[in-house]
């Protein structure tokens, strides 16, 4: 899922307190996905999931005890084939702590 369709999928769900146990595993899926494409982004995808060992690490761990590992791979998995359509740019903005951020141009964001 691009960032257009995991924004379009969450605000398509209700707000925190009246969610169903399918929504809120909805929910657990879309910000795993955002999890994912962040690490991807920065260039730090073992930090989610190691290819060479198949070990899941640190940033995907709430997310495979919560959704449980076939769960989690599987949207990694997907998120790899919409992230090898997208385009990323570093550097685009530096905060005032100096911090420097990156953007990712998806598929579905180009003209």
């Amino acid at each position: 899922m691009t960032r257009k369709q995991i924004e379009e999928a969450k605000n398509s769900l209700p707000r925190f307190n009246n969610r169903t146990y399918e929504e809120k595993h909805i929910a657990d899926e879309l910000s795993c996905r955002e999890m994912i494409n962040s690490c991807l982004i920065y260039c730090n995808p073992t930090a989610f999931y190691d290819e060479t060992t198949h070990e899941f690490q640190y940033y995907a761990l709430r997310y495979v005890k919560d959704l449980g590992e076939e769960t989690v791979k599987r949207l990694w998995d997907e998120q790899l084939t919409d992230f090898g359509k997208a385009t990323v740019q570093f550097g685009v903005h530096t905060d005032s702590e100096g911090c420097c951020y990156n953007n990712c141009i998806w598929a579905d964001e180009r003209n």
